[in-house]
């Protein structure tokens, strides 16, 4: 039951490209909020589909769309110049 789970929020994950590319969703400032739900669109029929038969949320699925969520909305800060000074500060850690 738990590997099902984590292998349908990972296979929604990878879904990034494939929702990027739906044109409808490139139009007018709600596209993110847009891509997010439309991303999120299996986790939430598989959400749906335990409380039909077993109530409670599991939390995988919770982990799942917070972990979309923060992918999303991580893109317009990964564009700021305060994020490029941290991971110039992360890479210089490593090299």
């Amino acid at each position: 039951e738990l590997h099902r789970r984590l292998m349908l929020v990972a296979a929604t994950i990878v879904l990034v490209d494939a929702v990027g590319r739906m044109p409808f969703l490139q139009i007018g400032p709600l596209s993110i909020h847009l891509r997010l739900i439309v991303w999120s669109v299996p986790i939430l029929l598989a959400i749906v589909y335990d409380f039909r038969n077993r109530r409670p949320l599991h939390p995988v699925y919770a982990g799942g769309l917070v972990a979309l969520a923060v992918r999303i909305y991580s893109v317009p800060l990964s564009q700021t110049e305060a994020w490029a000074a941290i991971t110039r500060w992360a890479t210089a850690l490593v090299l």
